[in-house]
């Protein structure tokens, strides 16, 4: 689920990849909400609190059965840190840190973990499906015999039953890595992206 409530009708501020006032890439995006809003933890996992000089109070948020790493800065307060289930309030949104010009939440996602100097490994918070549950429900098996698997970042791939096996029936989220895009049964994979 979105961390935040009424998602599509939120006002962005800085987009992801954006040049701002003091970056070239702006690795998150912007989502503009009064101060005290309901933060929610978007998935099952584990949340960490941390200080920051210029994101003021910030979660990072390891989900459980997913490769993927969530930052939420500019927080009031934490109201619920370590084990966390989806749904919960976990902070409200404030304008904490010194790189803010009003209240916001800026949030991350990182691919594996987050790695600030390797772009591949960012995705645009927008792009991201928060809706997925666990690798499973990414894989659909067609009456033609053909896999369809849709990876996090919204990229569909179709290929032979045959072909996923000789792969090692991979999850999703490894086709978002290099090594399956270059691997020699990679021809069989059409990237649908929508």
């Amino acid at each position: 689920m979105f961390p935040l409530s009424d998602y599509e009708n939120l006002k962005r501020g800085y987009l992801f990849g954006q040049r701002t006032d003091y970056n070239s890439f702006h690795v998150g995006v912007d989502y503009a909400v009064i101060s005290g809003t309901s933060l929610f933890a978007p998935f099952t996992g584990g949340a960490i609190g941390t200080k920051s000089a210029t994101g003021g109070n910030v979660i990072t948020f390891y989900p459980d059965g997913i490769p993927y790493v969530f930052r939420f800065m500019h927080l009031q307060k934490f109201l619920k840190l370590g084990r966390v289930i989806e749904g919960e309030i976990i902070a409200l949104t404030d304008n904490t840190g010194t790189q803010t010009t009003g209240s916001h939440l800026h949030l991350e996602v990182w691919k594996d973990s987050i790695q600030p100097n390797k772009r591949s490994a960012m995705i645009s918070p927008d792009k991201f499906s928060w809706d997925i549950i666990n690798h499973d429900d990414m894989f659909i098996r067609r009456p033609d015999g053909q896999i369809s698997i849709l990876t996090p970042e919204r990229k569909r791939y179709v290929l032979s039953f045959v072909a996923w096996e000789k792969l090692g029936k991979p999850y999703a989220h490894d086709f978002s890595n290099e090594g399956y895009n270059k691997h020699p049964e990679a021809g069989v994979i059409k990237d649908l992206v929508f």
